[in-house]
């Protein structure tokens, strides 16, 4: 009877609390329904979760998500779980104002994440963050904090911890302050990094406006404050800071405000960014997006204390962020909201972490682009959710998993830059839409060229990496987003010390680029309005097609000598696939002067996040047609395509430039020995 009466005991506990929880933290009666980008959101949300309570472990000073401090891969140490702890955080805020649907509120319900027991882990991950860092002075190992990368975690434990600020007690909140304060008092012992030439500071710069920007925010009244908002100023200024902008700056007589503070050069004066080596548009990206976080902190710690540091960043946060973004990124907007990437990348692809900066720049610029990027690009984080194992947004990959963890803190801060930037009227202009644009944009520093027009984008980079690249686009996109990846050694030749020029003399509607190698035209790219055609003397790359979950189930070759289906990430020998014209699932056609092409499977994860299958020209080709199209386009531009290669004149190609469905002009290409001619 006494067990019986015990169990009675504890049911009427928890349902007395349970009322106390409503009653104390109820629904909004009046909460106006929120958007589908909100719901989607917070949809994403809840999917990572419910998975991150299988990594939860608890320890003797409260737990935390994931690998522990002493991983030694840092991304999935302090960052994996304080990320976890800013989810949780948000989940919290959002059952208080009403933005979670119904079906995610049940989905957290049944996973035992009720708002009581997010809070309890919350409080936990805080504790075992404080009583672990290196101000607290307790010898707790493992320990973290004054690393190079701490300021970027506290990113995310600074607005984690002001989500719910009221629950968590007064020793957390001391503590919690303690570690912002120490973090930003390192951040402000330092001078902000600078390097344009390959090891850009401008992702390090941005990152580091959080220390500063947290400690403002939880204590805006402390001692250091003044020293901690100049130090946030300062780096935020030596962030997209070019050279024209140092040499502004030291020569003076410049008015208070950003370009006055620059003591660095971090971008190119062209606005592109060089990092790890070549031109990488995700850390281009990455670095705006941590301006807009140090903005939304301050905004919440305005929101908390009545201050107004937030509307006195803004200039700082705003600097050069819009010139990068509609003269280097927004080019290289693709339709499915990513970004190509003409120099490939040693991350990943389709990992859904532009979000925050998609949010940042509709926001904060009003930019409509931006916005239908943001919208698209949540599409995606959809598609890979329901391509990967019940419960997860990157389960069907070969990531670590705290990479679901940065999906969903870059989630969680562009729906707070939703709810705290002031944002202007969307600049909508009719027919102005990146997809409908055609343009050119040649980066000599970044050593990289490109051209896109409404049905393809094309690029060559011609540093390190050496490569080109192809995407089909136009209409039809919609159905096939993943066709090709960028690789090295892509479609160029391997050559040993090139240069490119660009081609003035094309006719109207036509951009190229020539490749010299050691002083020798090498090889050439031209874009026609339709189609692209690469010219080699010295033979081609390959094309990466991807073929993953997220392609499935496979992809469909047709060739003159028939179809074949290659299926993703099976097992498959080689094929030699015969004829001078290929498509692959009747949307990307090409056709060369070769016989026959190679195509091989990858059997499984080949590359970060994706796998691709190879595709090559297996003879001595001269030249490589490209273009959106079906198999009966392929098969028209192969019988169109015809080359005369000499000793004396060079290689002289006449192509038809077809666009899908209908006929095109015909043009006459001519390659070396000294120049290009298109006519």
């Amino acid at each position: 009877m006494s067990k019986i009466r015990n169990g009675f005991s504890l049911a009427w506990v928890a349902a007395l609390l349970y009322v106390l929880s409503g009653l104390l933290h109820p629904s909004p009666v009046n909460a106006q329904e929120p958007d589908a980008l909100t719901q989607d959101y917070y949809s994403v949300l809840t999917t990572y979760a419910c998975h991150a309570r299988s990594l939860w472990h608890d320890a003797p000073s409260g737990g935390y998500w994931g690998d522990g401090l002493n991983a030694k891969n840092q991304n999935g140490a302090v960052r994996g779980t304080a990320s976890t702890f800013f989810t949780y955080a948000m989940l919290v805020d959002g059952l208080d104002k009403g933005l979670i649907a119904r079906r995610d509120r049940k989905m957290l319900r049944a996973a035992g994440l009720s708002r009581h027991r997010l809070i309890s882990f919350i409080r936990k991950n805080a504790e075992y963050l404080v009583a672990h860092h290196k101000s607290a002075g307790a010898g707790l190992s493992p320990e973290w904090g004054y690393n190079w990368q701490s300021s970027l975690w506290m990113g995310a434990l600074g607005p984690g911890a002001l989500l719910v600020w009221d629950e968590l007690g007064p020793d957390l909140k001391t503590g919690l302050a303690r570690v912002a304060a120490a973090e930003a008092d390192w951040v402000a012992s330092r001078p902000p990094k600078s390097g344009t030439a390959g090891d850009t500071g401008a992702e390090e710069n941005a990152w580091d406006t959080h220390a500063p920007a947290v400690a403002l925010a939880l204590t805006p009244e402390a001692t250091s404050a003044t020293l901690w908002w100049n130090t946030l100023q300062v780096y935020a200024a030596n962030v997209y800071s070019r050279p024209a902008d140092l040499a502004r700056a030291k020569a003076g007589d410049l008015p208070p405000g950003p370009a006055r503070d620059v003591t660095t050069a971090n971008i190119l004066d062209d606005f592109s960014l060089n990092n790890h080596g070549f031109f990488h548009p995700d850390y281009v990206q990455i670095s705006a997006q941590h301006l807009g976080e140090a903005w939304v902190i301050l905004a919440m710690g305005d929101k908390l204390h009545g201050t107004h540091m937030a509307p006195a960043f803004a200039p700082y946060a705003r600097f050069n962020v819009e010139q990068v973004w509609t003269r280097i990124l927004k080019p290289l907007l693709m339709p499915w909201g990513e970004f190509a990437f003409p120099a490939g990348n040693d991350w990943t692809f389709h990992c859904s972490t532009n979000q925050g900066y998609f949010a940042y720049i509709a926001t904060a610029f009003g930019d409509a682009d931006a916005a239908e990027a943001e919208r698209r690009g949540l599409r995606h984080v959809m598609s890979r959710r329901e391509a990967g194992p019940p419960g997860r947004l990157l389960g069907d990959s070969n990531l670590e998993w705290w990479w679901e963890a940065l999906v969903a803190k870059r989630c969680s801060a562009a729906l707070l830059m939703h709810q705290h930037i002031p944002a202007p009227s969307p600049n909508v202009v009719e027919g102005e839409s990146a997809d409908n644009q055609t343009t050119t944009v040649l980066l000599d520093h970044a050593r990289v060229w490109f051209h896109r027009t409404p049905s393809y984008f094309a690029s060559v980079s011609w540093g390190n990496p050496q490569q080109g690249f192809f995407a089909p686009l136009g209409e039809g996109v919609e159905a096939q987003p993943y066709m090709t990846l960028p690789t090295k050694f892509g479609i160029v030749p391997r050559g040993t010390t090139y240069t490119l020029e660009s081609v003035t003399t094309a006719p109207a509607g036509v951009s190229a680029a020539i490749l010299r190698d050691d002083g020798k035209v090498a090889a050439a790219v031209v874009g026609l309005p339709n189609s692209v055609v690469w010219l080699s003397l010295n033979g081609f790359g390959h094309v990466s097609i991807e073929n993953d979950s997220l392609t499935l189930p496979g992809r469909v070759v047709e060739t003159a000598g028939g179809i074949k289906v290659f299926q993703s990430l099976t097992k498959a020998n080689k094929e030699i696939l015969p004829g001078p014209w290929l498509s692959v699932d009747d949307f990307f056609a090409m056709a060369s002067d070769g016989d026959e092409y190679s195509y091989t499977p990858a059997s499984q994860w080949n590359m970060k996040s994706v796998a691709a299958d190879k595709l090559q020209l297996t003879r001595g080709a001269r030249a490589w047609q490209m273009a959106t199209g079906s198999s009966e386009d392929a098969a028209i531009m192969g019988q169109a395509l015809k080359v005369k290669d000499t000793a004396s004149s060079g290689v002289v190609v006449s192509v038809s430039d077809r666009s899908a469905g209908e006929s095109g002009n015909t043009y006459r290409l001519k390659l070396g020995p000294a120049r290009l001619e298109i006519k």
